[in-house]
């Protein structure tokens, strides 16, 4: 199946607010999404560039073995646990990093939430990076119940046209911030494995495990230390964070609970490594 291209970046008057109010109008627009992409190929690079991850897989041959499904025209789907705001640029910078990844420069989309398409010059950026809104409950009333609904099932079915169409997809499922329990995944959204379900028909899919791990800021002893040296490990843990890449999930599957019983068990086997790696990096 060919990849789409896209090569025309349109300028924000053209393009709807994403509110409650426009849903329909949104996701129109997403579904076909024009990026330019020579500047999403530098952004990428310049994320390869700033962020320091340090990559692992669940095999000494797993980059090449990802490269090859690329090759062959498979869909990749990077399901990553969530901690941080830095997260998506962490699942951007993948591409720049891995060679067999760059193919994903430029074709791969995720969801991301709707805050960051209110201001232009932010909205025109995240674009450029692959970003489309992705609904929250917050950003509906309680009365609003049905247009939350509406919002969950646009987004899958522009998702399901992207991933079908030649795109990649790399998204959360756990849908939020995991802030609370940060080394256990939470409960998976359904959105995830309604789209692969979907998508499966059409082409097939690795979906690929990743777990992320930032460090601790330690230098708390003393008024000094925090102030020389807690801000360069805040830097060291937001930008070089541990990457695992697990064993790769593949298509066909029996049913969207099929996906997430063993995405659930994958995604919290790929965490626990990125933990375990990043204690012996930085011990």
């Amino acid at each position: 199946m060919p990849i789409m291209t896209y090569t025309v970046a349109m300028t924000n008057h053209d393009k709807p607010p994403v509110d409650a109010m426009h849903i329909a109008e949104v996701y129109n627009f997403y579904k076909d999404n024009p990026v330019n992409q020579p500047f999403m190929k530098f952004a990428h690079y310049v994320l390869g560039k700033a962020m320091h991850s340090e990559i692992s897989y669940w095999n000494e041959n797993g980059s090449e073995y990802i490269g090859e499904a690329i090759e062959e025209g498979k869909g990749i789907v990077f399901a990553a646990n969530h901690r941080t705001n830095n997260d998506q640029y962490v699942l951007a910078a993948l591409p720049a990093q891995i060679k067999e990844l760059r193919p994903m420069q430029g074709t791969t989309f995720i969801p991301s939430k709707t805050n960051l398409f209110q201001n232009k010059p932010l909205r025109w950026a995240v674009e450029q990076l692959g970003a489309i809104p992705a609904y929250r409950a917050k950003d509906f009333s309680e009365s609003q119940s049905n247009l939350r609904r509406i919002a969950a099932d646009d987004l899958i079915d522009v998702s399901v046209h992207r991933v079908t169409n030649g795109q990649h997809l790399a998204i959360f499922p756990e849908g939020t911030r995991n802030s609370e329990q940060p080394n256990e995944i939470q409960k998976l959204h359904r959105g995830i494995a309604e789209i692969i379900c979907r998508a499966q028909v059409e082409r097939d899919f690795l979906v690929l495990p990743i777990g992320i791990a930032y460090g601790e800021d330690k230098a708390r002893g003393s008024k000094l230390s925090q102030t020389l040296i807690s801000p360069g490990l805040r830097l060291r843990n937001a930008w070089a964070p541990n990457v695992h890449i697990g064993q790769p999930l593949e298509t066909p599957f029996t049913s969207t609970e099929d996906v997430t019983s063993q995405l659930r068990d994958s995604l919290q086997d790929s965490v626990h490594a990125a933990i375990e790696r990043r204690s012996v990096r930085f011990q």
